[in-house]
């Protein structure tokens, strides 16, 4: 089983509180995700979300990576939405970068208005990451990571 509290200053960095109901939600589905698994390592999470004009955050979906695949939890908050794919980094056919009020990415606090947006296409799959404010340079680290050739 994976350990939660690893997760969690990443997820007070993006506002929630890990012992919140939205913080065990998230652990839900970590853990649906390990049990249908049988318990692989999760290696890292991302949740794509955007502020908007109001100021308030919108939360959109929940990204689960493995070593050999990636997962995503759609309107993690409301629905059980869950799919998976089999990833491999030399299928990866296209990536799109989007930066907005970034001018160091490797800036220890962008501007509260800064906004990144990932796209890429793996085979037939196509995903789409967006981050806000100190969720970039975790989106950043994930492109990095997993897309980056």
């Amino acid at each position: 089983m994976n350990d939660f509290s690893d997760y969690s200053d990443y997820l007070n960095d993006i506002g929630i509180d890990p012992k919140s109901s939205t913080g065990e939600r998230i652990k839900t589905i970590i853990d649906y995700y390990d049990n249908l698994y049988d318990n692989h390592l999760l290696n890292d999470i991302f949740i794509s979300e955007v502020i908007q004009k109001d100021g308030n955050r919108t939360y959109i979906s929940l990204w689960l990576f493995y070593k050999d695949r990636i997962c995503e939890a759609k309107n993690f908050l409301t629905e059980f939405d869950l799919d998976s794919v089999y990833y491999s980094l030399k299928d990866i056919r296209y990536w799109n970068l989007k930066f907005k009020d970034i001018i160091d990415i490797n800036e220890p606090k962008p501007s509260d208005r800064a906004y990144l947006s990932i796209s890429m296409k793996e085979s037939e799959t196509l995903a789409e990451f967006q981050a806000s404010h100190l969720n970039c340079k975790y989106l950043l680290n994930i492109f990095n990571k997993y897309f980056k050739k």
